[in-house]
């Protein structure tokens, strides 16, 4: 295949193929405003926290926007209590060296609203859990012979029924997290808002409000018609009058893990589940060309002087954020580079 007189120098079947990525869906509590990250969102609190890192290095900025993450293996789960095995059939659920308790779910604790859609007047933590170990692959294609052109990406999030279970699990742990952080002592109200069983068609409002904002913000072309009389500004009041009505009825509502159902976690899902952007393995480590890119030592199969250094060449996703796994490739890679300079300078 040729684009744009750019010949095609090698073809490996592997390439683009075993998109891994984790995925999250966040359950969300509602906080006072001096215990979020949303306190950055004012003007009184952004300048606050700006004298505090300028003069002192302290404050949210000096901050990650995730102090805390916690790691399950959720097979170990008991589904009635909500509490990790320590022990099983097998041994240890705990032992570290044992492959069988690699982890596949990672809750992350970010004191912000973790949607991919504004809330509008309310301060809030979000507890996301995230599947570390999927199933489902997805796979980047070329759109065209065009090599400016950019790539197609299909990657089907908990299409695989094994990242439903696992995300089920997860999900419910979470909600009882939120529960028991609610009985800690904690000295506010801390409601969960936004998680399995709550008011669907308040959530596909603030989606709803969100899509007008993009597509009449000028960022985005809206290619559906606008409905006559009315303007951009006014379909978005709308949207937002419909999720400020709705978001008063939904506050009627406990969320508990015991009550909700498996359809509730898979319908909530459905519509906040999201890319953690760890994308991996699509040039992935292997013996041969026929199921990978590169080799032990990085190289392209075939290529003589071609290496690869990024998360693309995970054999399988890490159980674990991509950044600190990236580096030690890249120096790997480096390792690999003196190496082979310093034989041929003694050849």
């Amino acid at each position: 295949m040729e684009g744009n007189g750019i010949p095609l120098v090698h073809e490996l079947p592997a390439v683009g193929k075993n998109l891994a990525d984790h995925c999250s869906v966040p359950v969300i509590m509602e906080v006072p405003l001096k215990d979020s990250l949303h306190q950055l969102e004012t003007l009184l609190g952004i300048l606050w926290h700006m004298i505090l890192y300028l003069f002192f290095g302290t404050g949210l900025l000096a901050s990650s926007s995730t102090p805390a993450s916690a790691f399950l293996r959720t097979t170990t789960l008991n589904e009635d209590t909500m509490t990790v095995q320590a022990v099983d059939g097998e041994g240890s659920t705990m032992d570290a060296s044992d492959p069988r308790n690699i982890p596949d779910a990672e809750i992350m604790v970010t004191p912000i609203n973790c949607l991919s859609a504004v809330v509008p007047g309310l301060s809030l933590s979000s507890f996301y859990p995230t599947l570390t170990q999927p199933f489902s692959r997805g796979r980047v294609e070329l759109a065209s012979t065009d090599a400016g052109a950019h790539p197609r990406i299909i990657y089907p999030m908990l299409e695989d029924k094994r990242d439903v279970i696992a995300l089920r699990r997860v999900t419910r742990f979470a909600m009882h997290l939120a529960e028991r952080f609610q009985a800690s002592g904690y000295p506010h109200p801390a409601p969960v808002k936004f998680g399995p069983g709550m008011d669907l068609e308040y959530l596909e409002a603030l989606y709803e409000a969100e899509r007008d904002e993009e597509n009449h913000g000028g960022t985005h072309l809206d290619v559906r018609p606008t409905p006559a009389g009315n303007s951009a500004p006014e379909l978005k009041a709308s949207a937002n009058a419909k999720a400020e009505a709705l978001k008063k009825q939904a506050q009627l509502r406990n969320l508990n893990w015991r009550d909700v159902t498996d359809r509730d976690i898979d319908e909530y899902a459905k519509r906040v589940c999201v890319t953690s952007l760890h994308f991996s393995s699509t040039c992935r480590m292997s013996l041969g060309p026929e199921d990978g890119v590169v080799d032990q030592r990085l190289k392209v199969h075939g290529l003589r002087n071609l290496r690869i250094a990024d998360a693309s060449v995970f054999p399988k996703i890490p159980s674990a954020h991509t950044m600190a796994p990236t580096v030690m490739v890249a120096e790997r890679c480096a390792e690999f580079l003196k190496t082979e300079w310093t034989e041929r300078k003694e050849k």
